[in-house]
């Protein structure tokens, strides 16, 4: 890859002006990507260059939440492509990439 990348430091034009609350590496040779969660803006996927790939803006499902917790799934499992988010007011939702699909628990799980 030549140009800006996100393993240097570099403004990301996706989340200028905005507190970032937490990130996440998805670690795949063919498709790294950053999940960047930004508040009152929803869960970005980043690619190296850090522009937004392919639009992708993961919202909460009901309210105003913000993503405070993510995690990619390990290579080994799904192929990596599940993205675990957790959010302030509780609910946990798995998202897919391949799908861009979500899956939510918010029963067992108390807000930040």
């Amino acid at each position: 890859m030549s140009g800006p990348s996100l393993y240097t430091a570099m403004p990301v034009a996706a989340t200028s002006g905005a507190a970032v609350l937490a990130m996440a590496w998805r670690k795949c040779k063919e498709r790294p990507l950053l999940a960047a969660s930004v508040k009152g803006r929803g869960v970005m996927l980043l690619d190296e260059s850090g522009d937004l790939f392919e639009e992708t803006v993961i919202r909460a499902t009901q309210g105003d939440a913000d993503a405070v917790v993510l995690d990619w799934s390990p290579m080994t499992t799904a192929k990596g492509n599940l993205l675990a988010i957790g959010w302030t007011d509780g609910t946990v939702m798995i998202w897919s990439l391949p799908d861009h699909v979500s899956r939510e628990d918010a029963e067992h799980h108390a807000p930040f």
